[in-house]
């Protein structure tokens, strides 16, 4: 049975790296020990750059503080 891909949704304006994190995922996603901890690894990724992509958009100097950018975790 062929693995899901799983591509990421909130990439901060780039989309070559969203290719190569395809990429990434496809190949991980063949082996299930490490598959979830890409994921997630992953997911705090995005989700730094996303809070860091939006700072800058709506002009905020100051970054969210933790319980803001807990609720924004996927």
């Amino acid at each position: 049975m062929a693995a899901p891909r799983i591509i990421p949704t909130r990439e901060a304006g780039n989309p070559g790296r969203s290719k190569r994190l395809a990429i990434r995922f496809t190949l991980a996603a063949t082996k299930p020990t490490t598959t979830a901890a890409a994921i997630n690894k992953s997911r705090l990724r995005n989700r730094d750059e996303w809070v860091r992509a939006s700072a800058t958009k709506i002009k905020v100097t100051q970054y969210p503080s933790e319980p803001i950018v807990s609720a924004l975790a996927p």
